[in-house]
């Protein structure tokens, strides 16, 4: 699934391992930890693939007589499954191992739930993964119900167009996180954008209310698509009120460009064509940065409200500042969908060390992350 995007790089005589971007839908397989996990598993498989036949049969033995499931061994079982037989081997030994390790004094706290669902997951299981993560029988809060399980769950189906199932993995995790995580938070926000109906429309206010409540978990991203999911729903007052948000006057370098669209968009639907035109000529005159970007859709969609008010001065004003824009390079001809589901990203230094946010900083990379940081990454939100 991974082929072709790793490649070795060298810093100050340590060999690394730099991503390439990936094409997906909404999360970058770093946060996910499918690059680590992936990588892991090839290097695995090239050492002992020639004994996995009699590595499966010992463990089968052990099932059958009731012996100890070592950590070890859920790990190698883990990376060397690669069809439905073993991976639902796989998840009847963690049934195992979770009994056993509930009856010991000492526990590995091995995050083996994680580890379950990016085998899946790079496998493209996600009936059989959803079906494991909701049964009780394999499932224990402290290694399955975790915030990077749920992200990496939600994100799969995602990823597969269940978009109600994300929804409603969202109650579920209510009942062991102690609050609505970002991650979280996007997924199910994006899901219901994608559904694009009435009733996701309900279902998105009503959540935007909840994190309205806690201004600190509403991203800049699940406010957005609220926006956009208003106007394709043809609530264009409603649009106009969520941009009144607090956050949308300390959102992110990233999308504080996309405000101006939105707001042209609700005065072109309203007939408000001179109030859309307005926000053209302050972005002209003001040239602060963040430099302004507009869409080539929102512009097409402005010319044409343009033309049809007759306003001869008004459609001469918008072709000599459509040329500026083009000329500035400040056209976008992405469509406005992809930018707001387009993919997220952590910094490349954090994936190059499997610096996942649930995982601790090794003290070795302290003294050359930061000038890695300064020379080879940036964050995408």
């Amino acid at each position: 699934m991974f082929k072709n995007i790793l490649r070795l790089r060298t810093f100050k005589g340590v060999k690394l391992l730099q991503f390439q971007v990936i094409r997906r839908q909404l999360f970058s397989p770093s946060p996910l930890g499918l690059l680590e996990f992936d990588t892991q598993q090839q290097i695995l498989r090239q050492k002992i693939a020639h004994r996995k036949g009699d590595f499966l049969k010992r463990l089968q033995v052990y099932m059958d007589d009731g012996k100890k499931i070592l950590t070890e061994d859920i790990t190698t079982l883990l990376y060397l499954a690669d069809n439905d037989d073993e991976f639902n081997f796989a998840l009847e030994v963690i049934a195992r191992y979770k009994e056993l390790q509930e009856k010991q004094s000492f526990h590995t706290y091995f995050p083996v739930g994680i580890h379950a669902l990016q085998m899946l997951y790079l496998h493209g299981k996600h009936d059989m993964a959803f079906k494991w993560f909701l049964d009780e029988k394999y499932n224990v809060e402290t290694s399955c119900r975790n915030r990077q399980c749920f992200m990496i769950m939600m994100d799969l189906l995602y990823e597969h167009g269940r978009f109600e199932d994300v929804v409603s993995l969202l109650t579920a995790a209510d009942n062991y996180l102690d609050r609505k995580y970002p991650e979280l938070t996007n997924l199910v926000l994006a899901s219901l954008y994608r559904m694009n109906t009435r009733e996701s429309l309900e279902k998105m206010m009503t959540f935007l209310n909840e994190l309205c409540l806690d201004p600190v978990q509403l991203t800049n991203r699940c406010a957005l698509l609220s926006v956009m999911l208003a106007y394709k729903q043809d609530e264009v007052e409603l649009m106009l009120e969520i941009l009144q948000l607090p956050i949308f006057h300390v959102c992110s370098k990233k999308f504080i460009s996309t405000i101006p669209n939105m707001k042209i968009l609700a005065y072109i639907e309203l007939g408000r064509v001179e109030e859309a035109v307005d926000i053209l000529k302050d972005a002209v005159v003001k040239y602060k940065k963040p430099v302004p970007l507009f869409f080539q859709e929102v512009l097409d969609k402005l010319d044409s409200a343009v033309t049809k008010s007759g306003n001869l001065e008004l459609q001469s004003l918008c072709q000599s500042m459509f040329r500026t824009f083009k000329v500035a390079g400040f056209v976008l001809p992405t469509h406005i969908d992809d930018y707001m589901l387009g993919v997220i990203k952590y910094k490349e230094y954090e994936m190059l060390l499997n610096i996942n946010r649930h995982m601790t900083v090794y003290s070795g990379i302290k003294s050359f992350s930061s000038r890695l940081a300064m020379k080879d990454t940036k964050l995408i939100t």
